[in-house]
């Protein structure tokens, strides 16, 4: 009867009791486990409690709204953050996901209603908004669950739009003013020149030198246009063979991977890809690095093509790594800042991912470009 008792307080969580024996001693060892059990189980279950009670609390306290729904679609789990985003106070356990989300903005909505991860822009009540949802599917006492994380990044990308723009001008600017300041010297000395007829024979290495910084001048700002309106990838297939020899004609620069080996085309935009291992095979002549010390290497892994520019530079510091695809950003005295950025867009246009690290075996000497393209791009 005591373990019956025992056992169905154990069913029904309640842990205030122990069983006492004081008439049979062959069942002491079985009470005093059956206590022990009790016991552990009680700690157990106040040792879960106090985790649920942290998990729940962070829940509620996170900036990203959350909202956890069960297999039949109902809401089990959201935070405060949840209710902010769909603009109630009331608590939205038990609802049916899809109603609560009825008076969300379309956009997200309908992403939601999709189960995809991603950014989501869009206006409501004029002003422009961006959310990156975030779905995972999982099992919890095992049934499938349903998780939806929505942050909000419309202040940080405002932010970082402004930061660029102000970035932007300051580069534009000093750009204008480094070659204004040379060129109204020169004007004011060819005007001297024209007033000195015997000097008359240095106007053609004035009007020379201006039209340099002109044409340069221009470079820049046709580098920047060019970095604005980047066009859809052209995609086709493209013989890999005599492209690879194509970049070997315009940059002296071998590809050391055997060709035979690789499948005999590639589908990409040719006139992009090119321009993009031209750019980097550029940059990796700039680094310092010997001509015979820089390497272009093509492989597939993963069912994905691997374009590898090694080189035996100075290679970079670990802030230059962090830094080196965003706008602007160079470590040349005369560089735009754009030329990795663009090969970079080039890059996820494609579907592919670019990145630069140090050549850690060769003791950190050098930097290693490295970009993938799918074999069967969208």
């Amino acid at each position: 009867m005591a373990f019956d008792i025992g056992l169905r307080g154990l069913k029904d969580n309640d842990f205030s009791f122990s069983i006492v024996n004081e008439q049979y001693r062959e069942f002491t060892l079985l009470v005093d486990n059956f206590n022990q059990l009790k016991n552990e189980i009680s700690l157990a279950r106040t040792d879960l409690f106090q985790r649920e009670q942290l998990l729940s609390h962070l829940v509620q306290q996170a900036a990203d709204a959350l909202i956890l729904v069960d297999h039949n679609h109902h809401i089990v789990l959201h935070n405060f953050a949840a209710r902010q985003l769909l603009n109630t106070s009331q608590p939205l356990q038990g609802q049916v996901f899809s109603d609560v989300i009825a008076s969300m903005a379309a956009p997200l909505r309908e992403a939601s209603l999709k189960q995809s991860s991603g950014l989501v822009s869009f206006s409501h009540n004029d002003e422009n908004l961006c959310y990156n949802l975030s779905y995972q599917s999982l099992h919890l006492r095992n049934s499938k669950h349903h998780l939806y994380v929505y942050k909000n990044l419309t202040h940080e990308i405002e932010h970082k739009q402004s930061h660029i723009w102000k970035q932007t001008i300051r580069l534009i600017s000093h750009e204008l003013n480094n070659s204004m300041a040379p060129m109204k010297s020169l004007v004011l000395s060819a005007q001297k020149i024209v007033a000195q007829p015997e000097h008359h024979e240095l106007l053609p290495e004035v009007f020379s030198t201006l039209t340099s910084r002109i044409d340069n001048l221009n470079r820049f700002l046709v580098q920047y246009a060019n970095f604005a309106k980047l066009p859809k990838p052209q995609i086709e297939s493209v013989a890999l063979p005599p492209f690879l020899e194509r970049i070997r004609y315009l940059t002296h620069i071998a590809c050391r991977s055997d060709i035979a080996k690789l499948p005999a085309t590639i589908v990409m935009d040719s006139a992009q890809i090119e321009q993009v291992l031209i750019n980097l095979i550029k940059n990796a002549k700039e680094s310092g690095s010997p001509i015979d010390a820089i390497h272009l290497d093509v492989a597939v892994v993963d069912k994905r093509w691997v374009f590898s520019i090694a080189d035996s530079g100075k290679g970079m510091s670990d802030e230059q790594l962090e830094q080196a695809l965003l706008p602007f950003f160079t470590t040349k005295a005369n560089g735009t800042g754009l030329g990795l950025t663009l090969c970079h867009d080039i890059v996820l246009a494609h579907g592919g991912k670019l990145k630069v690290q140090n050549n850690t075996d060769q003791g950190h000497k050098g930097v290693t470009v490295q970009f993938t393209l799918p074999q069967a791009p969208n």
